[in-house]
């Protein structure tokens, strides 16, 4: 009897160790999902957040580089969350190089940038 009792109580562990899984895992999933709808909406509602607009982010990196846009190629820019903050990503190539900066969406302020031969 002790023998089935053990086989049954590891079964119910088993069953809500899954279950358990299974609901963070799609929690997860829907949270990633919020994220990107929310990372939408601001993107293509920059002012309504209370962010600096696209064009306005790339001028903060153009004026900061002292380039023009036509000189530019590749370039993209996405709204993004990282290093705590909600961030413009400005990848784009000139000059033979990879830039990479990453804009605090609020403030413009440059969190960091690198660059490296493309």
């Amino acid at each position: 009897m002790k023998l089935t009792i053990d086989r049954i109580i590891g079964l119910i562990v088993i069953v809500i160790l899954l279950g358990t899984s299974i609901f963070f895992y799609l929690k997860t999933e829907h949270l990633e999902d919020y994220i990107d709808n929310e990372l939408d909406y601001r993107t293509n509602n920059p002012q309504e957040s209370g962010y600096i607009s696209k064009e306005e982010a790339l001028n903060i990196v153009l004026n900061n580089l002292d380039i023009a846009q036509t000189d530019l190629y590749d370039l993209s820019i996405e709204l993004d969350h990282k290093y705590n903050t909600t961030v413009y990503d400005i990848d784009f190539k000139y000059n033979r190089l990879e830039y990479d900066y990453y804009l605090n969406a609020k403030t413009g302020e440059i969190i960091k940038s690198f660059s490296e031969r493309d």
